[in-house]
């Protein structure tokens, strides 16, 4: 009998692992029982014997504990084993709540330090058997292996060469539940098993459960965690890489690894299914190879148990490596994972067609303060990651995305065709104050395809408060990206601002074939009160083409509303057509009629220097209310409607206007065929006068 120091755990655990302990007790009826009464390697009365005769007697068998002790928590009997223990070949259950002095924690300790290089503390054979109420310490290998379905509950299991437990491949239906895995009595740190605590080889296995008995406290482990290979595996309510209070570190290598672990449940969206996945060195979680069918949902991953305060694992919260298929978070309040306070990225994905939807990243578990991820909230990096969809447009998918270090969702490096829709990028979840990004809200880099917004209110964006751009669109590979339906600067209820500290979009290195806004304001962005231009181009290594702007709402920003060089002025019209310059240099309208009568205004003038240049033929013709920009240009804030230059650049059209009265200032965007938008054009007084009859304004599609 060895004395141990102090092993109380702390508030909670202890009624746990008895509780836990008692349910597992009658759930099978036992043929024959076998009394371990000596702390005896071998021989009569030894846990070795005890095993001898249960696995030679049919049946369901059980080893109970009767040593002379006392036995308690802070001095528990110890056997210490000169060699591998049989394995159990009939089914048994090892109770080692049953010995005098348990009352939560094990009293009896299997300690494997003179047991030999490569042996295992218990190796399981027999299916339905259970192990309960041990500590199983210091084996040369594995402290449990399990080779067919087995119950593993209510142990600690410490300072093992391997893994703490090991399920093996084809292994169907294990449960381990109630343990502490790589932490010692009291939750001490510094006793973790060499390799992985839990290592899943088979399918269907439990890890946890839903109850704070059913708790697993995982940490200290020198790889992973968990590490699972196998399928249908389902891992809730534990503790990775804390103490068992879940609010102090315990670091394992890696929080959870899933590789090829196909219908994976890492959490869930009833109460108690939460896992917290924190103070890991590593990442929290790593997903890699097929992972379809796999969830991870309602987690901490990277804040403590209470989700107020950071606890972040040292690289990403989430990373998945490969794969496609994978599911992060829901539309309910259950499934919402916090991934928050993590050395790098919150979430970073290189697989196929993810799906992130309803969780919080960078911030607390109730939206309010910033917990930050240190660099970006969502990583998306090709030509792996792809095809991902960051929201939804139905209630409760949207992200939060806010408080990050670096940008809030960046895609980099060919993460084409990635759709991000109804998420809030840069605020408090319930978009009325600022949660900064320290980057922009959304980066799109050298990416095509990529979506942002959509027509709706279920696809609105609301990127505000972030310390760079509301968005930003970097790279000769940036082509096709689509911005609509977003509100860029507003708060949720767009009563007020909430300012991106730069411009609202900024365009710069040569994107191409972009639309910001659409044909109609049912797919315009509302872009007000940015620090920089509402649009600005900046051609750094070479001059944007064909970004097409319309039916936006532009106004209240520090700059232009649309801003193509590098200088705050507008640029004015030469009638010339540029390669080297934003948008070809595409001239803006100029109003020389604006007439106002009975609800109705009409505009006349031309596109260019002057009137009459066909280089402007067919040009599309934007008319706005304008908010009055101090430029004396723009900014277009209330769209009025459209209208096509003639073959000469000129244009004259009336439009039903209800709020048409004389001294508004309007003024105009022209976009050329191929589809590049010019800056706003300067400021028109309506006067009273004559409107001419409306009438049809020719072909011109905005997509």
């Amino acid at each position: 009998m060895t004395a141990r120091g102090s092993r109380h755990g702390p508030g909670g655990c202890v009624l746990a692992l008895a509780t836990l302990a008692g349910l597992a007790a009658s759930s099978v009826a036992h043929a024959n029982t076998f009394v371990v009464t000596s702390t005896a390697a071998t021989g009569p009365g030894s846990l070795n014997q005890a095993l001898l005769d249960a696995n030679a007697a049919a049946g369901a068998d059980t080893v109970i504990f009767r040593l002379p002790g006392p036995c308690a928590a802070s001095a528990p009997c110890t056997i210490a084993l000169q060699g591998a223990l049989p394995a159990v070949t009939d089914v048994v259950t090892i109770d080692g709540t049953t010995q005098a002095g348990y009352a939560g924690q094990p009293v009896v300790v299997l300690d494997g330090a003179l047991a030999g290089t490569g042996t295992n503390g218990l190796v399981l054979r027999a299916a339905n058997s259970t192990v309960r109420g041990l500590e199983i310490a210091s084996f040369g290998r594995h402290g449990v292996s399990v080779e067919a379905a087995a119950t593993i509950a209510g142990n600690v299991i410490r300072r093992n060469a391997g893994r703490g437990i090991v399920v093996g491949w084809n292994v169907p239906g294990a449960v381990i539940e109630g343990n502490w895995i790589g932490v010692g009595p009291g939750g001490a740190a510094g006793e973790g098993n060499r390799e992985h605590g839990i290592e899943v080889g088979g399918s269907g296995t439990r890890i946890g459960g839903t109850t704070a008995a059913a708790r697993n406290v995982i940490s200290g482990n020198g790889w992973a965690g968990i590490n699972v290979v196998g399928t249908g595996v389902v891992i809730q309510g534990n503790y990775v890489g804390t103490d068992p209070s879940g609010t102090h570190a315990r670091p394992n290598g890696n929080g959870v690894m899933l590789h090829q672990a196909r219908s994976t449940l890492l959490g869930g969206t009833a109460a108690g299914a939460r896992n917290v996945i924190s103070g890991n060195a590593g990442h929290g979680v790593v997903v890699t190879g097929d992972v379809a069918g796999t969830q991870i949902l309602g987690n901490h991953v990277g804040v403590d148990a209470n989700g107020t305060a950071a606890l972040g694992n040292g690289a990403n919260g989430i990373l998945q490596n490969a794969g496609a298929g994978l599911v992060i978070g829901g539309a309910t309040a259950g499934a919402r994972n916090v991934v928050s306070g993590n050395g790098q990225h919150g979430i970073h994905l290189l697989g196929t067609g993810t799906r992130v939807q309803g969780n919080h990243v960078g911030t607390n578990a109730a939206g309010s303060a910033a917990l930050a991820n240190r660099d970006d909230g969502i990583r998306v990096t090709g030509p792996d990651g792809r095809e991902a969809m960051l929201g939804g447009t139905n209630a409760g998918e949207g992200n939060v995305v806010s408080g990050n270090q670096g940008d809030g969702i960046r895609l980099t490096a060919g993460a084409n065709g990635v759709a991000i829709r109804g998420n809030r990028v840069g605020t408090n979840a319930d978009g009325t104050a600022a949660v900064a990004n320290g980057g922009a809200g959304v980066y799109v880099e050298n990416s095509a395809g990529a979506i942002v917004g959509g027509a709706g209110t279920g696809a609105r964006n609301l990127l505000s408060g972030n310390r760079q751009q509301g968005v930003m669109l970097f790279g000769a590979q940036t082509t096709g990206t689509i911005v609509q339906g977003n509100w860029i600067g507003p708060n949720a209820t767009n009563s007020g601002t909430i300012a991106n500290g730069i411009s609202g979009i900024s365009v710069t290195n040569r994107p191409s074939d972009v639309r910001i806004g659409g044909g109609s304001t049912a797919l315009g962005n509302v872009i007000r009160g940015n620090g920089g231009a509402g649009i600005g181009f900046d051609p750094g290594l070479g001059a944007p083409a064909r970004i097409r702007i319309g039916a936006n709402s532009i106004s209240g920003n520090g700059q232009l509303g649309i801003r193509h060089g590098d200088q705050p002025n507008p640029v004015p019209n030469d009638g010339l057509r540029r390669d080297d310059q934003s948008n070809r240099g595409m001239d803006h309208p100029v109003f020389t009629t604006v007439n106002v009568n009975a609800g109705e205004v009409h505009v006349a003038g031309h596109v260019g220097s002057a009137p009459g240049q066909a280089t402007f033929a067919g040009a599309h013709v934007e008319v706005y209310v304008a908010d009055g920009d101090p430029s004396g240009f723009g900014e277009g804030q209330l769209y009025v409607g459209a209208t096509i230059a003639d073959g000469a650049g000129n244009f004259a059209a009336s439009f039903a206007f209800a709020q048409a009265a004389v001294g508004t200032r309007f003024t105009g965007s022209a976009t050329d065929a191929e589809g590049n938008t010019s800056e706003f054009g300067p400021q028109a007084t309506a006067v009273q006068g004559s409107v001419p009859p409306r009438g049809p304004i020719g072909e011109w599609r905005f997509e």
